[in-house]
């Protein structure tokens, strides 16, 4: 297995605006933490994926991370920060402060950010720009914000995007018909892939169940199919609403259905394709 989306941060080191809402949230989130959390679950390699550290901290958060994980056996790799805005020279200047042999994708999150960030020349430029480095671009959204995400693939097309926590669901609200077009237009595009993670925190935190995410796992399955489809627990964000093993049984019970390889490819063999995770 490959907990493909798993974040680790640290306050008293570096600036997490977002973190002062989510008031029952640690404020710290480390290695050891994550190996405490799983316990009953434990993966057989991770991904870091850049926690929402305030932009002048985005790199020193890469380093830190990297310094904490580059000697583990199963730090499979990291999503670092990269300021996609103001173009491919940017990015590759940012880019060549960090230590690249552990990076395998970039993220820069839309979700909250203004209407037509994603399709600014500069933006779908930088994205475009990746796939020379063989880098992933990670797209943490909302569902309104697909429609935009398709004209980015399609500015980008040989750049592999990675689509988080299946375009955060309103799964509480019952909010399905909303997502479901501009999740199905994102699935058209091929060089798309898609997260099953976050889901617990879309739904009621204090009562979900299985049968609350059923749906839309079970859409994500006919829409991107399994060899496009992997695997995250959001650790720690999850424990607003489940422990690591609580969401990794869920997720056991809502894929029991399919193949062995089916299984494999969601949990195990999509990451490495899609993260060019070398070694797992």
């Amino acid at each position: 297995m490959i907990d493909a989306h798993v974040h680790l941060w640290d306050t008293g080191r570096h600036s997490y605006p977002w973190l002062a809402e989510a008031v029952t949230l640690p404020d710290r989130a480390l290695l050891d933490d994550y190996r405490e959390a799983t316990l009953d679950s434990r993966p057989d390699g991770f991904v870091f994926v850049q926690a929402g550290a305030a932009d002048d901290d985005g790199a020193a958060e890469a380093r830190w991370v990297h310094d904490q994980c580059a000697n583990q056996a199963d730090f499979a790799g990291m999503v670092v920060w990269a300021p996609i805005e103001d173009g491919p020279s940017a990015v590759a200047a940012h880019l060549g402060t960090l230590p690249m042999r552990r990076v395998r994708g970039v993220r820069r999150m839309l979700q909250g950010e203004r209407p037509g960030l994603a399709a600014q020349s500069g933006f779908v430029e930088a994205v475009a720009a990746l796939a020379a480095e063989d880098l992933a671009f990670d797209l943490c959204l909302h569902p309104h914000q697909q429609v935009e995400a398709v004209g980015l693939a399609r500015g980008a097309p040989h750049t592999r995007l990675v689509l988080d926590h299946l375009a955060k669901p309103d799964i509480a609200g019952h909010g399905f018909d909303e997502w479901q077009t501009g999740f199905r237009a994102l699935a058209a595009c091929d060089n798309v892939w898609c997260k099953l993670s976050g889901l617990v925190t879309e739904a009621d935190p204090e009562r979900w169940s299985r049968a609350d995410l059923a749906p839309f796992v079970a859409e994500a399955l006919e829409a991107f199919g399994p060899q496009r489809l992997l695997w995250g627990s959001d650790w720690p964000v999850c424990t607003l609403a489940a422990t690591h093993h609580r969401w990794w049984a869920a997720t056991a019970e809502l894929l029991a259905d399919l193949s062995g390889a089916e299984r494999h490819a969601i949990l195990h063999g999509t990451a490495v394709e899609v993260y060019r995770l070398e070694g797992f």
